[in-house]
């Protein structure tokens, strides 16, 4: 599994991955511990290995979110930098569902968020192309830090929509101005 990037805004990383801009971040000698911005191997870019039909589930599971977004069950400005459009219709069940899904997670989370007053942390497992950082900081709910976690190939894919679309990166940079911010590949 993999670390994506880590809010911390009101704590500290170690200096040496503390890092003001995503594409300073992004470098592979930014971080000089472990092996952050370690390359894929040939088999993680191929997609190859047991894990193949966990994986999958991250590109299926966004179409189906981006196509639920584009008829009006929610509102998630940011799936369209991450997910192509459907090209054909979902069953009014499956929208239904990840509506249940996500309005569910969203209304935990909120409450966890208010009661806390934001002083906790969010670990995302499995994230895929989830958008849950940029919603909480739309509506000025981020944690004290945030995490998401997922295979090398999907962080990879990622982390290359965050740096090449502007949406993204700049609410992460304007998150860590002068804070520390840490992005990329960890083993």
């Amino acid at each position: 599994m993999q670390v994506l990037y880590a809010n911390q805004r009101m704590g500290g990383a170690p200096s040496d991955h503390a890092h003001s801009r995503v594409d300073t971040a992004l470098c592979k000698s930014a971080c000089k511990a472990g092996d952050w911005g370690r390359d894929l191997s040939r088999e993680e870019r191929a997609g190859g290995g047991a894990d193949e039909a966990v994986r999958g589930t991250c590109e299926d599971a966004s179409v189906c979110k981006r196509f639920a977004v584009s008829v009006g069950y929610w509102k998630d400005p940011y799936i369209q930098y991450f997910v192509r459009q459907a090209k054909e219709r979902k069953a009014p069940e499956i929208n239904r569902g990840y509506y249940a899904r996500v309005q569910g997670v969203s209304y935990l989370l909120e409450a966890f968020l208010k009661k806390t007053e934001c002083n906790c942390q969010i670990v995302n497992l499995g994230a895929g192309m989830d958008t849950l950082f940029w919603r909480l900081k739309d509506e000025n709910l981020l944690p004290r830090k945030y995490f998401e976690v997922d295979f090398p190939m999907i962080v990879a894919r990622k982390i290359h929509n965050i740096k090449s679309k502007p949406p993204l990166s700049k609410p992460i940079i304007e998150t860590h101005s002068g804070d520390s911010l840490l992005i990329g590949l960890k083993r």
